[in-house]
């Protein structure tokens, strides 16, 4: 489910930075301006802004918030846990929550699909049918 909910964000992060969404300006060689639509030029031009400590500090969250879910009570993957990560403590049982559960991996999968082909098609021309959109 983690690779999933990741696989999400990431899918959304790209598609709002490739349709312009990157209105934050940020200090770039030529004075303050927005990123790159491409996302992969947008993430060359933060890491060079940043000289790694950006990437440093989002590395450092996902640690702390890694630390958090797997020191949690019972681990979610043990065989008294549900596999469902329930950190705000609002918890749902039966068939909702197998319902849910469904839901969210179908939809991690297909974002994984979605991610994997932008890569591709930003890295390999014409290796996804249809894109640009």
């Amino acid at each position: 489910l983690k690779h999933g909910r990741v696989a999400m964000l990431a899918t959304l992060g790209w598609t709002v930075q490739a349709s312009g969404g990157g209105v934050i300006k940020f200090p770039l060689e030529g004075g303050l301006a927005a990123l790159s639509a491409a996302p992969l030029e947008a993430n060359a031009q933060l890491w060079g802004m940043a000289s790694g400590m950006g990437f440093l500090q989002i590395i450092l969250t996902c640690g702390v918030i890694e630390l958090v879910t797997e020191s949690t009570g019972t681990h979610y993957m043990s065989p008294g846990g549900d596999g469902y990560i329930d950190i705000f403590g609002y918890s749902k049982s039966g068939e909702d929550l197998t319902e849910l559960q469904t839901q969210e991996l179908k939809n991690g999968r297909l974002a994984m699909i979605g991610i994997a082909s932008f890569f591709s098609a930003a890295l390999i021309p014409d290796s996804v049918p249809g894109y640009p959109w």
